[in-house]
């Protein structure tokens, strides 16, 4: 099967998770999504997922994930205060008296994490908000990736319950975010007399982490380590899984007109400063497919990929295998692919799969925001951004009299690699060592909010065939930094100078 409008975003997005993936450390590398019909039952499928994620990152910590060994029908999940149930939760009390055996980091060479055919090695992938259960807010994910999920403070003398503005906005739009999206935007929202910012009745996107079927039901994911990679670079360290489940839907798609859309999201990507990535660091993922079930034997496109695809720098004098920039391809096929198709079977055939780049919200819309950059928390929202950054202007752009003018006034004095320091903040290295580092604030660094930029978006200067799947983007002059604005018209093509 091809696309037909209902399976683009699992290519759509393949494409863009592996762009992302090309970054070093990165707890989350690769992932992609397939489904079938599951036959004899109607609206049932069959999801087959696929994950890449870094090898020794401390699994049994966070997202309340947990981890295995067989047997397979009954394995023994343990966890290190990543709080799954509620006595994993009182670990986190006794943290640094945890065994370091709670924790899992697949670095035995000689051990077989695949299984080797005797009972295999599991990671479960929770659903959940933070450290919490959805539960906890109202069992769903918020719709608008701009809703925090809060009630807003009851003013003085306004009793609990009464509906007042939500006070959330949109930055695109720059509408209120509706309490649902069935209701009219603006609609306001029920208020509370306690003063928190604790989610209510749903779980803000850059909270939120686990796989939604899109009916407002959701599951944990089983992976099964397939594969584990112990080299030290660029594109390995990483462990392989997959997961084979199902799910029966209310009715063959949404409505008339709007496929089901299941979708995996989690976070964060990691950070520019620390590893370098160029593409929606401390961002949100999201892998995403829509479901359209015609009968039993129409199934979704497949694509694939190694975790971590290594693509060759190619500078402003070089060549790629299709052409100038670099370049690399998208593997997908259709999965309905019929042999006979192309030998004469006229009564058969085989749909084109087509390729996009992923918007914003395919990409997963929130990006962490940090002013200045690992500085917490983490500023997801608009207001808060701003907020922040005007913050750090007061503090590290006064004059040399201690006093501060109005934004902009004073960005003369905290210019970029002028060291005004905003705040500091402490890291551990990778050998368990502690390293205090102070966080630069410049107006350059961190300007006024800007939709293009603050929120997630594909990596500027690229393309991707639709027909091919080649992706393909001016590199510049180096891979960390752009090229002049007259490259394109610089080029020497046919080499004559």
């Amino acid at each position: 099967m091809g696309l037909r409008g209902f399976a683009a975003p699992a290519l759509v997005l393949l494409g863009v998770v592996l762009l992302a993936s090309t970054a070093e450390a990165s707890h989350f590398r690769y992932g992609t999504i397939s489904w079938r019909p599951g036959y004899p039952t109607l609206n049932k499928v069959e999801i087959f997922f696929e994950a890449a994620y870094r090898r020794d990152f401390e699994w049994g910590k966070f997202f309340r994930e947990q981890w295995a060994v067989g047997p397979t029908d009954n394995p023994d999940w343990v966890d290190g205060g990543s709080c799954y149930t509620s006595q994993s939760c009182t670990y986190l009390e006794t943290a640094p008296a945890v065994p370091e055996s709670y924790y899992q980091f697949f670095s035995d060479v000689t051990t077989d994490y695949t299984g080797g055919g005797q009972g295999g090695w599991y990671i479960k992938l929770a659903t959940g908000r933070s450290y919490y259960e959805l539960i906890t807010a109202n069992n769903r994910q918020c719709e608008s990736p701009f809703d925090t999920g809060d009630r807003p403070t009851c003013p003085d003398g306004v009793p609990e319950g009464t509906y007042i503005a939500n006070g959330n906005y949109d930055p695109v739009t720059g509408l209120p975010v509706p309490y649902f999206l069935n209701q009219e935007l603006g609609d306001a929202v029920p208020c509370e007399t306690s003063d928190n910012v604790d989610p209510d009745y749903c779980s803000p996107w850059s909270q939120t982490y686990g796989f939604f079927f899109g009916d407002d039901n959701y599951t944990d994911i089983i992976l099964t380590i397939t594969d584990i990679n112990h080299e030290d670079n660029y594109y390995g360290n990483f462990l392989l899984g997959t997961s084979f489940f199902e799910h029966t839907y209310s009715a063959p798609k949404k409505d008339k007109k709007t496929p089901w859309t299941a979708y995996f999201t989690g976070g964060n990507r990691i950070a520019y400063s620390t590893d370098a990535l160029n593409n929606n660091g401390q961002g949100r993922f999201r892998l995403e497919i829509t479901i359209n079930i015609q009968g039993f034997v129409n199934l979704s496109p497949t694509a694939t990929s190694f975790p971590v695809l290594p693509v060759p720098y190619t500078g402003r004098g070089g060549w790629s295998a299709y052409g100038m920039l670099s370049t690399f391809q998208i593997s997908a096929y259709d999965s309905n692919f019929e042999k006979e198709a192309f030998l004469g079977g006229k009564e058969l055939y085989n749909e084109e799969v087509f390729f996009f780049i992923a918007n914003s919200r395919k990409h997963g819309v929130l990006l962490a925001n940090q002013v200045p950059d690992l500085k917490y928390p983490s500023r997801w929202y608009k207001d808060r951004y701003e907020e922040a950054r005007i913050e750090c202007y007061n503090i590290s752009c006064k004059d040399a009299n201690g006093t501060i003018a109005p934004y902009p006034g004073g960005c003369g004095n905290c210019k970029k690699g002028a060291g005004k320091i905003c705040a500091t903040t402490t890291l551990v290295t990778d050998n368990g060592q502690t390293e205090v580092r102070k966080l630069e604030f410049s107006c350059e660094a961190y300007p006024p909010w800007d939709n293009n930029k603050n929120l997630a978006h594909a990596p500027p200067r690229m393309s991707m065939n639709v027909t091919t799947g080649v992706v393909q983007w001016e590199t510049g002059v180096n891979p960390y930094h752009i090229d002049n604005d007259t490259y394109y018209g610089d080029w020497d093509r046919d080499g004559d100078g």
